[in-house]
């Protein structure tokens, strides 16, 4: 069974707030969902597409009536866009995603180290300061 509703998502004690930069109401079912991005643009392909499958699935919240929605990165400092299109069911279909990866996330009380030659490398504790790191990766 699952406990995901979407109405949820609609709830004071709800675990996402999105502020878009600009919604373009084009017309009675279809948007444009903008966001303003300076820096890197190369490298961040799949944190940004998830940004705008998310911001897609907000708006479809927010205006049920609205059936597509166009996202438009715009890289300010590149004068480069890039758009991803969907329509409410494709972008509907990974709402239960985003909200079971969500939830572990806003409700977790432990955090649990994650050990690794990566994570750990800037770690003060790794350099042999007290307390010395049970966890530490060298």
């Amino acid at each position: 069974g699952s406990d995901w509703s979407p109405v949820g998502w609609m709830q004071p004690d709800t675990w996402a707030r999105i502020k878009l930069d600009a919604l373009v109401l084009e017309d009675e079912q279809s948007c444009r969902v903008i966001d303003y991005k300076t820096g890197k643009k190369f490298g961040n392909e799949i944190p940004h597409s998830q940004q705008c499958l998310l911001y897609a699935i907000g708006t479809f919240f927010r205006y049920p009536h609205i059936e597509f929605a166009q996202t438009e990165l715009w890289y300010l400092d590149k004068g480069e866009t890039t758009i991803k299109q969907f329509t409410r069911p494709e972008a509907m279909a990974f709402a239960p995603g985003f909200y079971h990866r969500a939830i572990p996330m806003t409700t977790a009380t432990e955090y649990e180290p994650k050990p690794s030659s990566h994570n750990c490398r800037w770690c003060h504790y790794k350099k042999g300061d007290e307390p010395a790191c049970e966890w530490g990766v060298t």
